[in-house]
């Protein structure tokens, strides 16, 4: 679980944006910011955002057992476990202050500002994996 005290939005700039919490596309992208390479205005969801939401929902058994089907020399497992893990995250709510900060955010880039969305997994580069 990510503190409380970590923001659910961090700016591209910030020097928190740390792969722990944007993930390694998220953390690049912060770093080339703020060495001045020319790196659009934008903002992180940083991964407590994540948690909150499977915490308001209540997902985290659910989750657990979608996975606990995965078996590592079977790749069939990792689809059928990815369709069952996005069927609990569709149409869920995102908890009210995450939706609030992802909307402020998203306002402080100015009226009508083009975006590109990227996933960034925080384990995704991780030695090993």
């Amino acid at each position: 679980m990510v503190s409380a005290a970590v923001p659910l939005v961090i700016a591209l700039d910030d020097p928190a944006a740390v792969r722990a919490l944007v993930g390694g596309k998220g953390a690049s992208l912060a770093r080339l910011a703020r060495a001045g390479f020319a790196v659009p205005p934008g903002f992180c969801v940083t991964s407590r955002a994540y948690f909150d939401f499977v915490a308001h929902a209540g997902l985290a058994a659910q989750l657990q057992g979608a996975m606990s089907v995965v078996d590592v020399c079977d790749p069939a497992t990792y689809g059928a476990a990815s369709r069952e893990i996005a069927g609990l995250f569709a149409g869920r709510p995102w908890p009210a202050a995450t939706a609030a900060a992802i909307a402020g955010a998203y306002a402080g880039l100015g009226e009508e500002a083009p975006v590109a969305v990227r996933s960034s997994a925080t384990t995704e580069d991780l030695p090993g994996l």
